[in-house]
């Protein structure tokens, strides 16, 4: 089939595509429509199979060239978005479904044109990205970040153990309670039950749940505790967006069982410990010392990423991006159904139970807090992407080989499967990534005006983050 295509590029990166089909391949189509019901349609007064052409048309006309016109649709959008005749640029997202114009009637003396439209993935043009001044991050590793994470791994290493019998449960213990919410009457609410529910005691007044107030009761006692219902879960205000005051706003009865206390045993300060953490520590000081390296590549591993994004959003100030709507739906539904994951529950559920919780005018809030994230998101990644592009930068199989023997000699006991880790295409790509954002970077600061912030201990820029990364 001869297709001749038109395109016409539309705001919010949507693409209008025309295709024309030859009127022969009109006739060839409309021919194969007609003897195909010539041989299977049944029509009073002739035998099945044994219906004349002329007849046929007299009597289907418009039906016959209805479907004809069906066909001659699917089959030039199959050849040309299933081949190679559009360039990339051009292309439909994977998420825009082509929307097809009107369906023309088949005129048999001319050829058939048709058009559709759909979101195409946004043409970036760098607007000013040199001579620019931006300010990225000023991190000094002091001996107290030093002394922070070796706290944190002497809490690793920890030897648990059940308390002394008798004894009451107190700040930082572990404990296990059954747990269920009451109603008016005192009587538990169905499915509001969880046995063996494990968590570390808070001091009174961290947690706006029952769990400070846990402190005080002996194995085996019971007691009646009133709570903040949603602020019961410090993550949940966080997670679903709202402030901790807009989250505290229920209260609710519950019942406590006390089941169990453990306390942690914390080791020594010594070589041994360096020892336990690792065999190819030999002293305390090794440990120090790893310790140091570690969160000192963490530091230079964030203020890249800092002083990337800090560029993208100086550029970005004079340079358009026209997003088309299909790809900020899907962004903000893989964030919204990352929320849900984090609440244990799909995101269909997770919409019912925020609706019915806090109505319809938050989720709007809701909706509109996600698409805006995500707009910003896709708008910074693709202006990267821009930069990369016009700067050539890539990283060869042979650096990423050389990082990854970079970071697996500063990885320690509890991450010694570390190397298959690196294994994985996806962890590769990471790497990959991280160097080419090193190289952006690097260059960005050559042609560009680079100051430091305030100096700040990796504690005072990091506090949220030094759990998880140093």
């Amino acid at each position: 089939m001869t297709v001749t295509k038109k395109t016409e590029k539309r705001e919010h990166s949507s693409l209008l595509l025309t295709l024309t089909v030859g009127k022969e391949d009109v006739n060839a189509c409309y021919d194969d429509v007609v003897t195909g019901y010539m041989k299977t349609l049944q029509v009073p007064g002739f035998r099945k199979g044994k219906v004349p052409r002329g007849v046929l048309i007299n009597k289907y006309g418009d039906a016959l060239k209805d479907e004809t016109a069906g066909k001659l649709i699917e089959q030039a959008i199959e050849q040309v978005l299933d081949g190679d005749e559009l360039p990339k640029e051009d292309r439909p997202l994977v998420y825009s479904m082509p929307e097809v114009g009107e369906k023309p009637v088949v005129n048999l003396d001319k050829d058939f044109t048709f058009s559709m439209t759909y979101d195409v993935m946004p043409q970036v043009t760098l607007g000013t990205w040199k001579g620019l001044t931006v300010e990225v991050p000023n991190v000094q590793v002091t001996d107290k970040d030093v002394a922070a994470e070796l706290e944190r791994v002497r809490e690793r290493n920890a030897i648990v153990r059940d308390k002394e019998e008798g004894a009451a449960a107190a700040k930082g213990d572990y404990v296990t309670v059954d747990y269920c919410v009451l109603d008016e009457r005192g009587e538990p609410l169905p499915d509001t039950a969880q046995d063996g529910m494990a968590f570390s005691l808070p001091a009174e007044g961290e947690d706006g749940s029952f769990r400070a107030k846990v402190a005080g009761m002996k194995v085996g006692d019971s007691k009646t505790i009133e709570e903040d219902a949603e602020a019961a879960d410090a993550n949940a205000a966080a997670q679903a967006a709202v402030s901790p005051d807009e989250a505290a706003a229920k209260k609710q009865t519950v019942r406590v069982t006390l089941k169990a206390i453990k306390v942690k045993d914390l080791p020594d300060l010594d070589d041994d410990l360096a020892q336990d953490v690792d065999e190819a520590f030999h002293t305390l000081d090794d440990l120090k010392k790893n310790i140091r390296v570690r969160i000192e590549a963490h530091v230079r591993d964030v203020t890249a990423e800092r002083a990337q994004n800090a560029f993208i959003k100086a550029i970005l100030e004079t340079t358009p991006v026209d997003l088309p709507n299909s790809m900020v739906t899907a962004q903000s539904m893989e964030k919204w159904e990352h929320i849900a994951e984090n609440f244990g529950i799909d995101g269909d559920s997770l919409l019912k139970m925020m609706s019915e919780q806090d109505g319809d005018e938050k989720m709007r809030e809701m909706r509109d807090h996600l698409r805006e994230k995500s707009t910003q998101d896709i708008r910074e990644y693709l202006v990267r992407k821009a930069l990369v592009a016009e700067l050539q930068l890539d990283a060869t199989d042979e650096e990423v080989n050389a990082e990854i023997e970079r970071r697996l000699a500063m990885e320690d006991s509890y991450l010694k499967n570390a190397r298959d880790y690196y294994e994985n295409d996806e962890a590769r790509e990471g790497v990959k990534n991280a160097l080419i954002r090193d190289k952006l970077v690097a260059k960005l600061s050559e042609l560009n005006t680079v100051t430091k912030a305030a100096k700040q201990s990796y504690s005072e820029a990091y506090a949220s983050e030094e759990a998880d990364h140093a």
